[in-house]
């Protein structure tokens, strides 16, 4: 084996692999090192060993930010669509859909980008014609839940709408949609690669 697939197996600092089996108890560990370790309590060193396992962190002092703002990317999106009672299917494509966007280019605030992307899957979701979040709907029609929201996060209504248009064409262009008719058997959905 070379050393190129052992790294591309294994990951590296700026991408590990953090699905891997190590499992640190580091709150069952009591005492102290009488060596000279980074941390000389055991909790907090083998605590420090569990971020290096995880990924989070990469070193001594350096954490790995890519992997800190996805995390927090994909708890923001998750809290915002269990709060909107989105289904498994609606969170699950809302967290793809957020976490593909590019919000730095954006320039948006991230609680309105993920609001907008909740609102844009409930619209788009073909089972579920009863919940209407869609901007634009009148507030009699829409769902209190989005309504409630829209006033606990602080937004606006214009910045609803033109923030709803922008993620909306911006989906629309980048990722296909998903099709309800999909044969299990055509591993492909289009008869072929």
């Amino acid at each position: 084996m070379s050393a190129k697939n052992n790294v591309d197996r294994l990951g590296s600092y700026e991408n590990p692999n953090t699905r891997n089996a190590t499992y640190f108890l580091a709150d069952d560990v009591d005492g102290s090192f009488l060596a000279d370790f980074r941390y000389l309590e055991k909790p907090k060193h083998f605590g420090h060993l569990k971020k290096i396992n995880n990924g989070f962190c990469l070193g001594l002092n350096r954490y790995n930010d890519k992997y800190v703002t996805r995390e927090m990317a994909r708890d923001h999106i998750e809290a915002l669509s269990s709060q909107l009672d989105l289904t498994i299917r609606e969170r699950t494509q809302a967290r793809r859909y957020f976490l593909s966007l590019d919000r730095e280019k954006l320039g948006l605030e991230s609680s309105l980008v993920a609001y907008s992307v909740c609102c844009y899957v409930v619209e788009q979701n073909e089972r579920n014609k009863q919940r209407r979040c869609h901007p634009n709907v009148p507030d009699e029609d829409r769902d209190n839940q989005f309504k409630q929201m829209e006033k606990s996060l602080n937004l606006g209504p214009r910045s609803v709408v033109k923030t709803y248009g922008k993620i909306q064409n911006r989906l629309e262009l980048t990722i296909p949609p998903v099709r309800e008719d999909f044969d299990s058997s055509d591993s492909y959905g289009e008869g072929g690669i």
